[in-house]
């Protein structure tokens, strides 16, 4: 009677486990846990509903529905049969480089149905079902679940976003070309060394994408990008100890573009090698001028934490764009109230900006240097209005507020440019890319098409924090 007892009493608990692990609902499984960890780039998107609602279509040159061409025709479902709508999509790369997109489905056989009809992407292969999710590649490969991503949780924050390990010079390029949507062109165009320095500095980033508040504000970009040592973690030191938002109020009204950054002693001679500068705040800006016939003139202005170096930037400086180093200059003197402002012909433009100098008409004025200190700041210009553009840099450091930077629509609407601690801010226009041949990238991360302007603050302390306002 007892081993009859015992033996009932072993099925039913037995019964009662296939039970509980047969009936019992399974655990979701999360998208953040669907992108593997070492993903070296994915592209996130809130939901196709989300998608659709801050690409409508109506500023960029795409006209067609942003959930088919980003999502849709990613998975060979152009028509998003069976897609849940709502819920978060990814399309991510795996380490060698195979691209998997993850789709939220509410009814697997309509989607299937759909992919097998579909003729949009035929080198895809059947998609593999995992929790509630299609996984479609064309080699095989497939997401699993792992743990979760905390880049991806921070990216699903924002509507759209991209996520990147950017561990060589080839992955950097398909974050920039992929993620970023640049084309080639518009990947050559960037500064030599850009791309080498992004893969050394940046372990890894996150960049969210938001629509604009106002109306002329067409979308804010924020970035999270973790750092390992190197000249932007240096940067964040050198912050503290100078005032790079201060270099704002400098420049002119109309300077078209504009950079500002603390660079340590040790950096600023291998960007640029300036005369024992040690630690500054350094700002570079084009100007547009009222000379027609050459309009633009280059403006260095550039603080040192310590002003017993402006003697050394003030005698060696003008070497940062004189042709000949061997060649002494004929300086000629003009006096702005208590400062000395010396001004010289240039032979030849700064190789950099040559673009932005040439001359529009046969009898264009010659271009010149100038300099002056004033206030703890070491100035020099280049252009042919060069010794009027530092006179009016003059002026706006004596508190002319009208006639700087400050008064600009898109500074005084993005308050972290003037933020204490901020290590690099900036103000890029797309007259001043075209000056230089250049044009801005239509950001299809977000519907905004070709912005008119876009402004950036970086503060660097632990992981950097980067704002990137862009306007209409």
């Amino acid at each position: 009677m007892r081993t009859w007892l015992l033996g009932l009493s072993g099925v039913v608990f037995f019964v009662a486990i296939g039970a509980k692990l047969l009936f019992a609902p399974t655990a979701p499984v999360a998208l953040s846990a669907l992108v593997p960890e070492d993903a070296p780039l994915a592209v996130l998107y809130q939901s196709v509903n989300r998608l659709r609602a801050v690409f409508p279509g109506k500023q960029s040159e795409l006209r067609e529905d942003a959930g088919r061409l980003f999502v849709g025709l990613a998975c060979n479902n152009p028509d998003l049969d069976g897609v849940d709508f709502d819920r978060p999509v990814a399309r991510f790369l795996t380490r060698d480089l195979t691209e998997v997109t993850v789709v939220p489905v509410r009814h697997w056989e309509s989607f299937l149905a759909a992919f097998d009809r579909s003729r949009e992407n035929l080198r895809l292969r059947k998609p593999s079902r995992v929790g509630e999710f299609a996984s479609v590649s064309a080699t095989g490969a497939r997401a699993t679940p792992g743990r979760d991503d905390a880049l991806v949780v921070a990216g699903l924050e924002s509507p759209v976003s991209i996520v990147g390990r950017p561990r060589d010079p080839v992955v950097a390029r398909l974050i920039l070309g992929q993620g970023l949507l640049l084309n080639d062109a518009q990947i050559a165009a960037l500064p030599q060394g850009l791309l080498p320095r992004f893969v050394a500095e940046c372990d890894r980033f996150v960049l969210g994408a938001t629509p604009g508040e106002g109306e002329k504000e067409a979308a804010v970009l924020r970035a999270t990008l973790h750092l390992r040592e190197g000249l932007l973690t240096r940067a964040g030191t050198a912050a503290g100890r100078v005032e790079v938002a201060s270099l704002l109020a400098l420049f002119p009204a109309e300077t078209l573009l504009f950079v500002a950054g603390a660079l340590t002693g040790s950096d600023l001679e291998q960007v640029a090698p300036a005369p024992a500068a040690g630690d500054a705040a350094c700002a570079l800006g084009l100007v547009r001028t009222t000379e027609p016939r050459r309009p633009f003139t280059l403006l260095l202005a550039v603080r040192p934490a310590d002003p017993a170096r402006l003697r050394a930037l003030d005698a060696a400086g003008p070497s940062l764009l004189w042709p000949d180093a061997s060649e002494a200059i004929a300086w000629t003197a003009l006096q702005d109230g208590d400062t000395t402002v010396r001004t010289a012909p240039l032979p030849h433009p700064p190789p950099l900006f040559a673009r932005a100098f040439r001359p529009l008409t046969p009898d264009a004025p010659e271009l010149q240097i100038a300099t002056a200190v004033e206030g703890g700041v070491f100035y020099l210009a280049a252009g042919t209005r060069a010794q009027s553009v530092i006179r009016t840099a003059l002026a706006c450091a004596r508190g002319e507020r009208a006639l700087s930077l400050l008064s600009s629509v898109q500074v005084s609407a993005h308050p972290a440019l003037q933020a204490k601690g901020v290590a690099f801010l900036g103000l890029v226009t797309e007259p001043g890319l075209r000056a230089l041949d250049l044009g801005f990238p239509s950001f299809r991360l977000i519907d905004i098409g070709i912005p008119l302007a876009a402004t950036f603050a970086m503060r660097i302390e632990g992981p950097a924090k980067l704002e990137v306002r862009l306007s209409r």
